[in-house]
């Protein structure tokens, strides 16, 4: 199954967002607000401006500093109700070429479900509870955490690593971030919580495979 997961935004912003995507693309009352006309309009540079200061209706700077406040999460992975199925996970990690690769193995005992986080801010009370709460059916299900924008301690909260079941966590990031990212202190709750950590970045050698198998 896959779960997505956005912070909810109150009704009336959502409106008033849909609003002014309507007079920006210039729609009449008759004609309905479709992909394709998004997917036009976000191949002309200008309207990819005028687009991204629809935000604004969502969250006050929305476009500029709070845009992340937007970004979607997905799990990935089994139901509670396959929950009694035996699987097996291979994390295969490629170190200096495509052949060569060291790997690990988990008896998952049913679980192997895979979450992304994209770049929402969990560190932030209320959006962590709210997020939580949506994926707390599948707690025991996951596996693999991938860490909200690339491993930044401003994104990141203890509690990510309270499930269960959870064996890895990976930080998407470049292989010499401006940012810093992944933080120092991410990676050490990671481990002191038990937990393997892996970066990925724009190195082929840094690449992670995960293999899961089911067994009858």
């Amino acid at each position: 199954v896959l779960v997505p997961h956005t912070h909810p935004a109150p009704t009336y912003q959502l409106s008033a967002f849909k609003k002014k995507l309507r007079s920006e693309l210039k729609l009449s009352s008759t004609e309905r607000l479709t992909v394709k006309r998004l997917v036009n309009a976000l191949k002309d540079s200008k309207k990819r401006k005028i687009l991204k200061e629809c935000y604004e209706e969502i969250k006050n700077s929305g476009s500029s500093h709070c845009h992340n406040r937007v970004s979607m999460s997905l799990y990935s992975g089994p139901t509670p109700k396959c929950s009694q199925r035996r699987i097996q996970i291979k994390n295969r990690y490629f170190r200096q070429s495509i052949i060569y690769f060291k790997y690990s193995r988990h008896n998952m005992n049913g679980n192997g479900g895979w979450i992304g986080t994209g770049d929402a801010t969990l560190k932030t009370k209320f959006v962590r509870k709210q997020w939580v709460e949506m994926y707390n059916p599948y707690h025991k299900l996951i596996s693999t955490l991938l860490l909200p924008h690339h491993g930044s301690w401003y994104s990141f909260h203890r509690d990510l690593l309270n499930y269960p079941n959870l064996r890895l966590c990976i930080a998407s990031a470049g292989k010499s971030s401006q940012h810093g990212h992944p933080h120092e202190d991410v990676i050490k709750d990671t481990r002191k919580f038990g937990i393997e950590f892996h970066q990925v970045s724009e190195k082929k050698n840094t690449r992670l495979d995960e293999i899961i198998i089911i067994k009858p």
